[in-house]
């Protein structure tokens, strides 16, 4: 998986960067840098709207129309948690925050954390729902954040296991297995879909 990338302002020389130059790099260089002094974080209030924005329009979308009429981008619950432990560590580091930024990094951090609660209580309700209505798609896969493909088919594989043939807990507990054995090996991106 890519590790995601934030843009900082470089505040003095560093390696190929200038004093003055804005660059996307990797968080946890980033936060080091910013620990070090040498950064400031460039775009991340206009980062964390966007990522707000996008949640909200997901769950506005669900609510208008058919919650999982709309493709949601694989890498945003990484981006969340990524930026959720970003502001984290900027708000515990004392050292390169005056107290009007540290008051706006724990607002930020904040209003994402409460966002993104809303959001994943919304996606696993309408996940639950899809796998009981459909379980295994291929088409429904396909519109699922990486984390949510593996909820998705979990959660098939269980509600196939408990609806059809026999009923057992070995049934049920194999079926999960296989799923998860599916996605350790890479295979868990469309492994077992059916349509």
């Amino acid at each position: 998986m890519d590790e995601v990338l934030v843009f900082v302002e470089f505040l003095g020389d560093y390696g190929k960067w200038k004093k003055g130059d804005f660059a996307p790099i990797p968080a946890k260089e980033a936060l080091e840098l910013y620990k070090q002094g040498l950064v400031r974080f460039s775009d991340l209030s206009r980062d964390v709207v966007k990522l707000i924005s996008t949640m909200d329009a997901i769950i506005q979308h669900g609510k208008q129309r058919a919650p999982l009429s709309i493709k949601v981008e694989r890498s945003l619950y990484r981006e969340v948690e990524t930026y959720l432990w970003l502001l984290e560590n900027i708000i515990t580091a004392p050292q390169a925050n005056t107290i009007d930024s540290l008051q706006a990094y724990v607002q930020r951090y904040s209003s994402l954390k409460n966002w993104y609660e809303k959001f994943r209580a919304h996606r696993f309700k309408v996940i639950v729902d899809a796998a009981r209505l459909r379980p295994n798609s291929m088409q429904i896969l396909g519109r699922l954040a990486d984390e949510e493909r593996l909820v998705y088919m979990l959660l098939s594989a269980v509600y196939l296991a408990f609806t059809q043939g026999s009923l057992s807990a070995d049934r049920i507990i194999s079926a999960v297995e296989e799923v998860i054995s599916t996605w350790r090996k890479g295979g868990g991106l469309d492994g077992g879909a059916t349509d």
